[in-house]
């Protein structure tokens, strides 16, 4: 009698059942995976932005600012809604015309927060000279990105310096939490 090649129905049925407990066991492990990636990746997009605006002012030595998307070309309070990058001749923080506007950069992400911690507290803006340091002396601050409300951990801070040094936070005290530049944990 030949031999027929292949899987008995209960084979099939015990091999269906492993395969979709381990895909139950391995399927939310990927979504925060993926999920870390994606801010990680929005962090690093922040910081890029930070640097090309610090480098466009040493290179072209010109006073540059950045500020969070407003309406018709003017700076607005909202980060989440993005950044532009402009020439800021008089370090004021305020687009003098649409043609000062060196980049834009729009997000793509509707539910994500995007907020400006800085010292001095009131400052809506980031400024580089053309030395590439901060305008105003002893300004620092953190651009704070959450993703989702109350996920501390899928949270993201891009750390500026008033020598216009930029850098993302790191969790150094092992919780889960990316530190600030005070070295607290972030909230989202």
């Amino acid at each position: 009698m030949p031999r027929i090649n292949g899987f008995t129905l209960v084979q099939l049925l015990i091999t269906l059942a492993i395969a979709s407990v381990l895909s139950g066991i391995a399927l939310p492990n990927f979504s925060q995976l993926y999920a870390q990636h994606q801010a990680t990746t929005a962090a690093n997009e922040l910081l890029s932005q930070l640097r090309f605006a610090r480098t466009h002012a040493l290179s072209q030595g010109r006073y540059v600012s950045v500020c969070a998307i407003g309406e018709q070309d003017k700076c607005g309070t909202n980060w989440a809604r993005g950044l532009y990058a402009f020439y800021d001749d008089d370090s004021d923080g305020e687009i003098a015309t649409a043609d000062d506007i060196i980049r834009i950069f729009p997000r793509n992400q509707p539910n994500a927060a995007l907020s400006l911690k800085s010292f001095p507290a009131n400052a809506n803006f980031i400024n580089y000279t053309p030395l590439g340091t901060s305008m105003r002396k002893y300004s620092s601050g953190n651009l704070v990105y959450c993703p989702r409300a109350g996920q501390h951990t899928l949270g993201r801070v891009v750390i500026y310096s008033a020598s216009g040094r930029a850098y993302l936070g790191r969790d150094k005290n092992h919780n889960g939490i990316p530190e600030n530049g005070s070295d607290k944990d972030i909230v989202c």
